[in-house]
């Protein structure tokens, strides 16, 4: 059983803002675990109390093979402990990196496990709001696995708040007209735009009811224009 002295005196493996993660092992299970540990003075200095809580009372609710799977969460007088299963393939970011871009098939075999866990987040209206490659984990099947949920929250209509990464911030987040779920399918365009295909410009029509590809415009792409075509129709 894990308990969160193992997270003290566990493996560093990353760090963040307010808090690091540590490497847990469960002996009885045999199985290793992830142990976010965020520092209480900290949070409440930045004033990030409400993003940690919309975090994990989000992650306690949710189950998709492409999100992380949170196991418990508990506090003391110092710290704020959350338990993950732990996703050993790091970040996509540094494959990223490393590749310079993926293919085609790489591309939308990613791509197409994004959009299944928006689609699922969003039929419970949470809106993620940081969707990027340092966000991305890959887990030992290859398969994706989507962290980080501080800035995610539960909508019923518009917010207001200023979060995310500039790069993939959506023009009404920028420009403070209220957001909706719809800023997480400007994030996916932007991200399979100037990640898998940087040096492309996107084709955009507004003037036409029907948008066609050219048939060397590989699918990657057209996922990254349907994805803001997508996100205008929505917000």
């Amino acid at each position: 059983m894990i308990s969160i002295n193992h997270g003290k005196h566990g493996t560093l493996t990353g760090t963040g803002t307010f808090g690091r993660v540590c490497l847990c092992r469960d002996k009885a299970a045999d199985e290793y675990l992830a142990m976010k540990i965020l520092s209480m003075a900290d949070v409440i200095r930045l004033k990030q109390v409400d993003h940690v809580m919309n975090e994990k009372n989000i992650l306690a609710e949710i189950n998709h093979p492409f999100i992380v799977n949170l196991r418990w969460w508990t506090h003391d007088d110092s710290c704020i402990y959350m338990l993950f299963d732990y996703v050993c393939g790091g970040e996509l970011f540094s494959y990223l990196r490393n590749a310079g871009r993926f293919s085609n098939s790489i591309g939308n075999f990613y791509a197409s496990e994004i959009v299944s866990a928006l689609e699922y987040l969003h039929a419970r209206n949470i809106v993620y709001r940081d969707l990027k490659p340092e966000n991305l984990l890959l887990a030992r099947d290859g398969h994706l696995k989507i962290t980080d949920f501080g800035f995610a929250k539960k909508l019923t209509d518009r917010t207001w708040t200023l979060c995310g990464t500039p790069e993939y911030l959506a023009p009404e987040i920028i420009q403070s007209k209220g957001h909706n779920k719809a800023v997480d399918w400007w994030a996916l365009g932007e991200y399979m735009q100037t990640l898998f295909y940087p040096n492309n410009a996107i084709i955009f029509c507004e003037s036409r009811k029907s948008l066609y590809f050219p048939t060397e415009l590989p699918f990657c792409k057209q996922i990254s224009i349907l994805c803001i075509l997508r996100h205008k129709c929505h917000c």
